[in-house]
């Protein structure tokens, strides 16, 4: 009787340690974070919140689709050092990017670019990370089980991107 009391209480204990850290995310390093993905993204500009579709699926190439407020529909498209913006079944192509340097979604598609590059990042604590470029500091914070980005700060511009809802590039 005694063995089997020890035996249950020796499996609750095991039990109770693997149910705590299922939900741990495990320490990963920059050449683990996945930077070709598709998501939907929050993003938090200076208090002002707008939805976002971002598919990244190579460097350079990403695009951002705003799926609310008053621009909702409009993207923004990146490939091959082109530029195009599309709105309501109308696109116009660039060879410069003609937002503004400091507009969320240049931003996002720069930080991106330059974070993805081998050494442009720093762990910083847990699975966040710090770079800079461009003249600006940024922080990407990812999910240590998948790898994935779930947030990306940049300070200086009151930026914060929260990442989410990921599905298979292409869907």
């Amino acid at each position: 009787m005694r063995r089997a009391v020890l035996v249950w209480l020796t499996l609750a204990v095991l039990f109770s340690f693997s149910a705590c850290s299922q939900g741990e995310d495990k320490t990963i390093k920059p050449e683990d974070i996945l930077f070709t993905f598709q998501c939907q993204a929050t993003v938090n500009n200076n208090g002002k919140q707008t939805e976002c579709d971002v598919s990244r699926s190579a460097p350079g190439v990403i695009s951002v689709k705003i799926t609310s407020g008053d621009a909702n529909g409009m993207t923004y498209f990146w490939k091959d050092n082109k530029f195009s913006i599309s709105y309501s079944g109308l696109t116009a192509e660039s060879e410069d990017c003609v937002l503004p340097k400091t507009s969320f979604a240049y931003l996002i598609k720069q930080t991106l670019d330059s974070a993805s590059y081998s050494g442009a990042l720093t762990a910083s604590h847990g699975n966040e990370f710090s770079g800079s470029s461009f003249g600006y500091d940024y922080t990407i914070s990812v999910d240590g089980e998948t790898g994935r980005i779930r947030k990306l700060n940049i300070p200086k511009y009151g930026l914060m991107v929260e990442l989410h809802h990921y599905r298979e590039l292409g869907i």
